[in-house]
């Protein structure tokens, strides 16, 4: 990640690994003709990326890791009408309290997305999401004392399907002062 500091004063670079999420995932209700198919979720993000100490020098870009523990309970929804494949995706996320970082853990949040996939072919697909995340009072702790806050985003993107089990996608999300790629890789038992 590059960001531009202010002028004349140079810019900052930093990259490494994130955090860390372990998903689990239960298919409740098989696709229908007239139905999505509808999963049960449960994760939680381990913070495996660096966020403490930053270094003022580099801008913020040091900055990979959230310092908590969050943990993911939700549902998922997935419908099939070629070549269109349609997603969504509903899940509440709780930050751990007494996390790795001394300070409070902020605010709850509800993640809502949608996405379409449009197939060209057997291994490859052009991909668009719609994404957004709500900020919530906090359900096990005391309220954080800020105002809550919401994100939109969209997120444009391809993925190769290597196997029936390997999939890998490439995209990126942007705001006003960077392009954050996202590479992902998912294997299905």
């Amino acid at each position: 990640m590059n960001t531009p500091a202010l002028p004349g004063r140079g810019s900052a670079d930093f990259g490494g690994l994130g955090d860390v999420n372990l998903t689990l995932k239960y298919l409740l209700r098989e696709e229908s003709a007239r139905a999505p198919a509808v999963t049960a979720l449960a994760s939680s993000s381990f913070p495996s990326g660096h966020h403490t100490p930053l270094n003022p020098g580099r801008l913020g870009t040091d900055a990979l890791g959230s310092g908590v523990y969050v943990f993911t309970r939700g549902f998922n929804f997935f419908k099939k009408m070629l070549p269109l494949e349609f997603y969504g995706n509903l899940w509440y996320n709780v930050p751990s309290i007494g996390s790795v970082v001394k300070t409070s853990p902020g605010r709850d949040w509800i993640t809502a997305n949608m996405a379409v996939e449009y197939i060209f072919s057997r291994h490859f697909d052009l991909l668009l999401e719609f994404y957004s995340q709500w900020e919530t009072s906090r359900i096990c702790a005391h309220h954080p004392g800020s105002s809550p806050a919401a994100i939109f985003g969209v997120l444009p993107g391809s993925e190769f399907i290597h196997s029936q089990r390997w999939t890998s996608a490439l995209g990126g999300k942007n705001n006003d002062r960077k392009v954050t790629p996202i590479f992902t890789i998912v294997y299905n038992f």
